[in-house]
């Protein structure tokens, strides 16, 4: 949470006094050195030791180094042993369609003919006509 007031406050998002820039400089340096944190952030690790330079406390915050760095200071090589990790490719499936899906979907179609059927039969001989208004007898 400092480090996001800190880079508010870095970025004039956020304009607060001088006091509680000092209060979170301050405590934000202490914490990062008190659990060894990592801090990535060059330039917020810049403004925080600027902002204690001019508040008159000792800043000591530095940037992680890089992998690159830490393999060139460190010269031995320490062999692990263990399980390896290995890239495990997907299978590919195949997507079956399912018989009991299929077999509902022919016989919901089955019931649908059926009623339409039975909607439109013809009853006893009747033929069935559209109608017309103007030949209704009266």
């Amino acid at each position: 949470m400092m480090e996001r007031m800190l880079e508010a406050a870095r970025k004039d998002y956020w304009q607060t006094d001088a006091a509680t820039l000092q209060t979170l400089a301050k405590r934000y340096t202490e914490m990062v050195q008190k659990y060894d944190l990592f801090v990535d952030n060059d330039k917020l690790v810049e403004f925080v030791n600027n902002s204690a330079a001019g508040f008159g406390l000792q800043a000591t915050l530095t940037t992680t180094p890089s992998v690159s760095e830490n393999a060139t200071a460190n010269s031995q090589t320490e062999i692990v042993e263990g399980q390896k990790l290995e890239q495990v490719r997907p299978e590919v499936v195949t997507k079956e369609w399912n018989r009991q899906l299929i077999w509902s979907l022919i016989l919901g179609l089955l019931i649908m003919c059926g009623g339409f059927l039975w909607q439109n039969r013809n009853r006893s001989g009747q033929v069935l006509r559209p109608c017309n208004p103007t030949s209704v007898n009266r």
